[in-house]
């Protein structure tokens, strides 16, 4: 997969282009490119994908709050297991959000040979949101290419949407948001040192140095799959605030791993998401807090062994 600029040189080849902002590239998504590969493959076109480093939402609305499901490289290689062709990440900005709808095509025919183009159902574009997948239609007729308008996909009778994943996640339902997504959900980052609360409490855990725009799931306590250098192991997180020692407002990541004393420290860990266990909530004391612990992880272990 190439990644393409504004400012390079025009690419010649005929281009089936696959426009979204494909925060999470759930399993809609991922129908959406694989439907435009195909047709791409059978026309003798080159794929690509035209998205955003940002979520637009987050510009137009100056929701400074929200988060992305996918970070700037889980969103690049989500792209390259799909075997794009071509990718173009675009930062939207005033000159995109005030852009005419048929001026927004001439944009990306600067850079691409487009002769077919597949969206979503609920695809929008160009100022306002004026554009529509009917007037991307009747935009194709002037400019020369085709226009393919994916339906939506349905999980458990439910629309799939990057909306609705991360209103599951806040919520702490990870099934369901996995179920979306086609993979679990999961954070990375290079393990740091901690306050050593879980080590003295006898769960030593890992901690993660999160990255700021990443969503993390509802604060709380979770079935975990931890990754290290290619390796799973069952684990144990708790995502929150630590209640019964802090009281700065903080969010950790921090994971017990089932079974395993190796030092982890600056290592890049990968903590994938995959039952809710239980709230996080202030307790009395530390034994307390060793008495929940010890709890959450026999449940853990249930979940894993089938219990659940």
């Amino acid at each position: 997969m190439k990644n393409i600029r504004y400012d390079t040189e025009y690419i010649k080849e005929p281009i089936l282009l696959c426009i979204g902002t494909f925060d999470g590239v759930h399993v809609g998504h991922q129908k959406l490119i694989r439907d435009g590969k195909k047709i791409a493959e059978e026309s003798g076109f080159l794929s690509a994908v035209y998205s955003f480093e940002n979520i637009p939402a987050s510009y137009l609305f100056r929701e400074t709050e929200k988060k992305n499901l996918f970070t700037h490289h889980e969103k690049i290689n989500a792209f390259n297991r799909l075997k794009i062709d071509y990718l173009w990440l675009d930062f939207f900005d005033n000159h995109i959000a005030n852009v005419e709808p048929e001026d927004y095509i001439k944009y990306l025919q600067k850079v691409l040979n487009v002769k077919h183009i597949v969206v979503g159902f609920n695809f929008r574009f160009g100022k306002d949101a004026k554009g529509t997948p009917d007037s991307l239609k009747e935009l194709g007729k002037k400019y020369g290419f085709e226009v393919t308008v994916i339906d939506p996909v349905m999980v458990n009778g439910v629309t799939v949407s990057s909306s609705q994943i991360r209103q599951y996640l806040t919520e702490g339902q990870v099934g369901k948001a996995n179920a979306m997504l086609g993979d679990v959900y999961a954070v990375s980052g290079i393990v740091v040192h901690g306050k050593k609360i879980g080590a003295s409490l006898g769960f030593p855990t890992i901690n993660l140095h999160q990255e700021e725009r990443k969503l993390l799931p509802k604060c709380g306590v979770y079935a975990t799959i931890t990754n290290i250098s290619g390796q799973d192991y069952q684990s144990i997180t708790n995502v929150g605030i630590r209640p019964t020692f802090f009281d700065d407002g903080e969010v950790t990541v921090e994971t017990h791993i089932l079974d395993f004393n190796e030092n982890c420290y600056s290592k890049h860990v990968t903590v994938g998401f995959v039952q809710f266990i239980s709230e996080e909530i202030k307790l009395a004391d530390k034994q307390a807090l060793k008495e929940k612990i010890a709890d959450d992880v026999v449940k853990t272990r249930q979940y894993f062994s089938g219990g659940n």
